[in-house]
């Protein structure tokens, strides 16, 4: 009884945290993606969540689930909301923050940055293989852009018909690209309809996946092995279905060199794209940190960006790894990558943010321009910290928070149980182990005596005691 007792207390005992996630933070105007709201070291959660505000998408709810788990003798317990987000209107909106009511109490989530943009028509591209007259089946490939610059990014298509019943198909295996990478995290996506060729009614399947081009010349993209299951009969589970094997052409591609008269500052960036810079806060105290915000949109790829802050020496720059998105909205590639900067002033004052710029190269006008952000201001308060080397800050990348300065170089932060310990209860704890034990050795005891007692009433106790006695 007191384990049961006890489990509850060690759940609660831990601090709950709500966050918002998102599979696909750009889509199309009318597109979806899936949001998930989990809360971790959940308690008593009364009602639904609820989001005071869904300017520009649309919201549905999809279910819920929980889990139960324990680790390292940690209780835990998280309540996963299911959502389905649907783009209304072209534009940057912030999903969140969620309000979750925990045990009477509301916890706020984070926030999620979404961007709804319009779908480009697709490109023609490159010829895709035309099928055989009166085939019943096909399978055909192409590129959105067969002269496309070094670092562009351009869409692989892959187009699969047929006149018969069909089922969604499989890529066996994805071609060797040649001097081509597909980009990092995005899978081939599939969409169908139904045409009329010929005369006659053909289900099409279509997947598209975006590469880079890595180097200058020309370079091929091989075929590619396609499955596509088609249903000869019945329907749902009891269908009889056949695999039909199906290969593609191979796509000719002829990447050109970029020219002469790059910036200094140009990272290889190709596209077009714009900026914009956001301070988390206009006033500052000396020896804290304030968050420079950078966000860089644009269609084409973006690896490993670099975006530079010139700053005077009496303010303290730490960076984040950037938070780089990409997306695939039709033939196109919509990027999206977040620059987090932690500022640290060391003097009052005033410091001015020139505007920032970013370097890319325009591939429709054919020569280098820049993105470049407004200019800011901030306005430092306090006395001047005297000659610090070190400011050590967590968390810079949400909020504001206190800085400390330490020592001469930037030292390694060491957190977790080795430096700050675990404040919350463990089984495994000397603690808990006596709460456990001692109870159930006192039971013990209890029923042992008991036992010897009803044995003393019995013909087989009063002998022994007689037998003790002489």
């Amino acid at each position: 009884m007191l384990v049961v007792l006890l489990l509850p207390s060690l759940a609660v005992a831990q601090q709950a945290a709500v966050s918002l996630v998102i599979d696909r933070p750009i889509i199309a105007l009318g597109g979806k993606a899936s949001v998930r709201l989990v809360i971790q070291n959940a308690g008593n959660v009364s009602g639904s969540p609820r989001f005071p505000r869904t300017d520009g998408f649309a919201l549905a709810g999809g279910g819920s689930s929980s889990s139960f788990s324990m680790e390292r003798g940690s209780v835990s317990q998280s309540v996963t909301f299911l959502y389905e987000l649907t783009g209304r209107t072209v534009g940057d909106w912030e999903l969140g923050p969620a309000e979750v009511t925990l045990g009477g109490k509301t916890v706020l989530s984070n926030t999620m940055q979404i961007k709804v943009i319009k779908s480009a028509p697709r490109s023609d591209g490159a010829a895709a293989a035309t099928p055989p007259a009166g085939a019943q089946h096909y399978a055909s490939a192409k590129v959105s852009d067969n002269r496309p610059y070094v670092g562009e990014s351009l869409t692989w298509t892959l187009e699969v018909g047929s006149t018969s019943q069909i089922r969604k198909p499989g890529i066996t295996a994805l071609p060797d690209f040649g001097n081509l990478s597909s980009e990092p995290g995005i899978d081939p996506q599939w969409e169908t309809e139904t045409v009329i060729r010929d005369g006659r009614r053909v289900e099409v399947w279509r997947a598209g996946l975006p590469l880079f081009a890595l180097e200058p010349g020309a370079t091929q993209v091989a075929p590619a092995k396609v499955v596509l299951p088609e249903v000869l009969r019945g329907s749902g589970m009891f269908a009889r279905v056949r695999d039909v094997p199906l290969d593609t052409s191979s796509v000719q591609v002829n990447v050109r060199p970029l020219p002469e008269g790059r910036p200094s500052s140009f990272s290889g960036a190709v596209g077009q794209f714009r900026l914009r810079a956001t301070l988390g806060g206009a006033t500052v105290a000396t020896g804290e940190t304030v968050t420079l915000t950078l966000q860089l949109d644009g269609v084409g790829a973006l690896r490993a960006p670099e975006i530079h802050v010139a700053l005077p020496d009496s303010v303290k720059v730490y960076d984040e790894e950037p938070d780089v998105q990409v997306a695939l909205v039709g033939d196109e590639v919509h990027s999206r990558a977040i620059f987090r900067k932690a500022l640290v002033p060391l003097a009052p004052g005033r410091v001015l943010i020139p505007p920032i710029a970013f370097s890319f190269f325009n591939p429709d006008k054919g020569q280098y321009e820049d993105a470049r952000s407004q200019p800011l201001a901030l306005t430092v308060t306090g006395a001047a910290v005297a000659e610090p080397a070190v400011a050590r800050s967590e968390g810079i990348a949400h909020s504001k928070e206190q800085v400390e300065i330490l020592a001469s170089d930037i030292l390694p932060l060491r957190t977790g149980e080795r430096l700050l310990g675990d404040a919350r209860l463990r089984l495994a704890s000397p603690v808990v182990l006596g709460l456990l034990i001692v109870p159930l050795l006192g039971l013990g005891g209890l029923l042992g005596l008991r036992a010897r007692r009803q044995h003393a009433h019995t013909d087989r106790g009063q002998r022994a005691a007689r037998g003790k006695e002489a």
